[in-house]
């Protein structure tokens, strides 16, 4: 019962959004599509997120609130579409409502949030073609669980059972995802997602920094990519000032654009699916055994991390990931 209403209530909330059409996406320039197509699929997510809140006692409640702030802004910037101050104030805002409910230094909490503030817009970067956010987002939460019985000595089972219901509800998803997507995620679920995989991850004590940076490893990259490659090479003529420069470029790299290495993917391949494919091979054949090692061999785990961005950095140089057609 305690999966069975919640995912129902996803699958009933994205067949709601398609018939209702009360949100749609457009194409810009930085779409994969070339019509307009339902989004905000996260408030189905968030709906199975928050049933399932309701009717286990285990639940943080600051992890709720976090999730539930960013995933309504979410919402409205599907809408609306908010600032780019608007939306930063509620990562940082939902940031903090995570971490309250650790202990840490001023210094670990800085870095954390502008970490996390970091994963939610890598979620909604890399939010361009169909499936990739979803499958990326099967593949975390299943390694989490699989990685976290690594630790026999902790009891994870209320997050074992959060985990196991999001993987249903993203299966639920993934079917009206796939090419043709009759649904996207929007900023609703990236931002959802990003945040969610955060405080899961964060509450796994498996799970380090380092483990969580293997297995994000494409994301990262590619993310981390484009933003150097766009803020060292800026569309416009340099100026003397060096304040609106500086302001010139940093507007350049959240200009909308098709320059993400697996957008360039999808281009070459002509299938959103092949694209997803081949990425999925890369987290589970050589992420995942790496994240493995990370936790068996923490010595090491630092190489580990180097060695699963590694091929992919290589990629997107040989695709000139950033560089405009």
């Amino acid at each position: 019962m305690i999966y069975v209403i919640p995912s129902l209530a996803a699958f009933l909330m994205i067949l709601l959004l398609i018939k209702t059409e009360i949100f749609s996406d457009t194409p810009n320039i930085r779409s994969s599509h070339d019509k307009i197509i339902v989004t905000s699929g996260g408030i189905a997510l968030l709906t199975a997120y928050l049933i399932y809140s309701i009717l286990n006692d285990h639940m943080h409640v600051n992890h709720i609130i976090g999730i539930s702030i960013i995933s309504i802004v979410g919402i409205l910037d599907d809408k609306y579409d908010l600032s780019k101050l608007t939306r930063f104030a509620a990562q940082f805002l939902s940031a903090i409502f995570i971490l309250s409910t650790f202990t840490f230094t001023i210094p670990e909490l800085f870095i954390l949030i502008i970490g996390i503030v970091f994963i939610i817009n890598s979620y909604n970067f890399m939010d361009g073609i169909d499936m990739l956010a979803t499958s990326h987002a099967l593949f975390l939460l299943s390694s989490f669980l699989l990685l976290s019985y690594i630790d026999v000595n902790e009891d994870l089972t209320y997050l074992h059972e959060n985990i196991i219901l999001m993987l249903l509800a993203l299966i639920i998803f993934s079917y009206f995802n796939m090419t043709p997507a009759k649904i996207f995620l929007g900023n609703s679920g990236s931002y959802f997602l990003g945040i969610y995989i955060v405080a899961i991850a964060i509450s796994l004590n498996s799970i380090n920094i380092i483990t969580f940076s293997i297995l994000h490893s494409i994301f990262l990259v590619d993310t981390l990519y484009v933003l150097i490659y766009k803020f060292f090479n800026p569309n416009k003529a340099l100026s003397n000032n060096m304040f609106y420069e500086l302001k010139n470029r940093i507007a350049y790299i959240f200009q909308p654009h098709k320059t993400h290495n697996y957008q360039k993917m999808a281009i070459k391949c002509k299938s959103h699916m092949a694209v997803v494919g081949i990425l999925m091979l890369y987290n589970i054949l050589w992420c995942f055994p790496l994240a493995y090692f990370s936790i068996i061999h923490p010595n090491f785990n630092q190489l580990y991390l180097v060695m699963s961005c590694l091929p992919y950095t290589i990629v997107c140089i040989v695709n000139k990931t950033g560089k405009e057609a």
